[in-house]
């Protein structure tokens, strides 16, 4: 009969800990089901007459008439419009936006040879199965039949949702994301709650000496680059960002002015999200999308470098060869070339949470980029809790005043620019995640909203249960993998629970679950800085 070690339960008598986690999910349970109110309930438009609407437009008519259509799906984008998605047989061939009075507002065409986002080259089947390839032998290990690799597979595995977007079978990718998600949840739920691994270092599958490993990690740097920037092509996030950034260069606030016509909802994140652009916008300032918007990609494919740096310095605590094997699995990792060679902000978020991870052996500096991260992608803020109640006495004042810092001087820059408005602008703007619709979730597809507000309640408890842990458990102060992995954990159960989901999210999570998951056990005795 397996018993749990006491350091295993919270440090609470074993029964009455898990009457605390049950009674934990209850209540939240409860509060959430009777806050929860599905996406677009409130939506003006009945789905008739936007479905009517679009095919009264004369252009959107003779567009379907040529790409043919067996079925229409509505969801609400939000309180006022609704999105309706014609598709032929499983592939989707047509999105548009209808405003309450039966405007089309805005429009998505899925053509053959349709690319999500991000660059048409960097995407090509072969490309993406020779990543995931490359990152699958310096993350595999030896003996091939292991809980490890399985991981590493289930990574490696978020390449078929790409290729199934890319080939417009949208529902298809989205229940192809799912089950993935799940199992590195519970996995990193699993690692950051179980006892403290005496497991010796897993050898790895592919043995090359440091200087051949610097090289391939040299090569696959350039291969980004290469792809990202002139093979790059600038997604909507990224259009979004860099006109945010030019609003910031002006003294504006990008909420609420940013070119509707252009975007649907492009103000709906953190003001740092905008901010990382800055330096872009003020070379090639962008107002519409007829701008030249390759900064984006300069930027993106900056933040994807600097990624790598705290990667390699996260890994080579264990080795160098840890590090550089930690620093090509990044480069490598498909969903980081796509979100660089669209120029999405999800890399910003990525970097601040990896240097988080490097940096984990100073409270204060740790706890800023934790901050930084969650200013820019608002989810990252979740793993806070976990991340600074490992600390105690002064280290823990200043992990906790960090955090505050980097968020009184956003909120000063965003009443500086906007007065006390500009905060109720921001948090309007960036509530529309919070009820935002879209078919890219399993819960719309499924009509699964109970469901939903079970897992959301689940992974609440997990947020709480792991910082109780971490606060009761001394033995996390100096054992890093198992801290990433409840923040990892958190952070993959927010990306299931949400209300949309895109494999651009992957990379500002990767570091946590690449810390906890691929880097080699340590033996008794070696520690984690903390």
């Amino acid at each position: 009969m397996a018993v749990w070690p006491r350091q295993a339960r919270l440090g609470l008598p074993r029964g009455r800990g898990a009457l605390v986690v049950v009674v934990t999910f209850g209540l939240v349970l409860a509060l959430l089901a009777a806050l929860h109110r599905e996406p677009g309930s409130n939506a003006q438009l009945p789905d008739d007459s936007a479905i009517r609407a679009v095919l009264d437009d004369a252009p959107l008519r003779g567009y379907l008439a040529g790409a043919g259509y067996t079925r229409e799906r509505v969801t609400p984008l939000d309180d006022r419009v609704v999105r309706v998605s014609f598709f032929h047989g499983p592939r989707i061939v047509l999105d548009a936006a209808v405003a309450p009075d039966g405007r089309v507002t805005n429009e998505i065409r899925y053509r053959p040879g349709y690319i999500r986002a991000g660059g048409e080259v960097a995407q090509r089947p072969l490309v993406l199965a020779l990543l995931a390839a490359m990152f699958v032998l310096v993350t595999a290990s030896a003996p091939l039949r292991s809980l490890r690799n399985l991981d590493v597979l289930a990574l490696a595995s978020f390449v078929v949702p790409i290729v199934l977007l890319n080939q417009r079978l949208l529902e298809a990718s989205v229940y192809a994301s799912y089950p993935q998600l799940a199992y590195l949840c519970v996995r990193c739920a699993q690692v950051g709650f179980r006892p403290r691994t005496s497991a010796a270092p897993a050898a790895p599958l592919l043995r090359l000496p440091p200087r051949g490993l610097a090289l391939v990690a040299a090569g696959a740097a350039t291969a980004l680059v290469l792809l990202a920037i002139p093979g790059g092509l600038v997604g909507d996030v990224a259009f979004a960002s860099m006109a945010g950034a030019t609003d910031l260069t002006h003294g504006v606030l990008p909420y609420g002015h940013l070119p509707q016509g252009e975007l649907v909802h492009g103000d709906t994140y953190p003001l740092l999200a905008y901010a990382a652009y800055i330096p872009a916008a003020l070379v090639s300032p962008v107002k519409t999308a007829f701008d030249q918007l390759d900064g984006a990609l300069w930027v993106a494919a900056a933040f994807a470098l600097l990624t790598a740096g705290a990667m390699y310095r996260t890994g080579a605590r264990a080795s160098r060869a840890a590090g550089l094997r930690l620093t090509i699995a990044w480069l490598c990792f498909p969903p980081v070339l796509i979100a660089a060679s669209a120029g999405s902000n999800d890399l910003a978020a990525a970097a601040c949470v990896a240097w988080a991870v490097a940096l984990a052996a100073h409270a204060g500096r740790a706890s800023v980029a934790l901050a930084l991260a969650g200013s820019v992608k608002l989810v990252p803020f979740l793993a806070l809790p976990v991340w600074i109640l490992r600390q105690r006495g002064g280290a823990l004042v200043r992990s906790v005043g960090a955090a505050a810092a980097v968020v009184a001087g956003v909120v000063v820059w965003v009443v500086v620019l906007g007065g006390v408005d500009g905060l109720g602008d921001m948090a309007r703007a960036v509530g529309f995640q919070a009820e935002r619709g879209s078919l890219l979730s399993i819960w719309t597809l499924a009509g699964a909203g109970a469901a939903q507000v079970v897992v959301q309640a689940a992974v609440v408890t997990l947020l709480v249960a792991g910082a109780a842990r971490v606060w009761v458990d001394r033995a996390f102060a100096s054992d890093l993998p198992r801290i990433a992995a409840l923040a990892a954990g958190v952070l993959l159960g927010t990306q299931i629970a949400a209300n949309y989901w895109t494999y651009a999210y992957l990379p500002w999570v990767f570091p946590l679950v690449a810390v906890a998951l691929l880097i080699p056990e340590r033996r008794p005795g070696d520690q984690a800085a903390t």
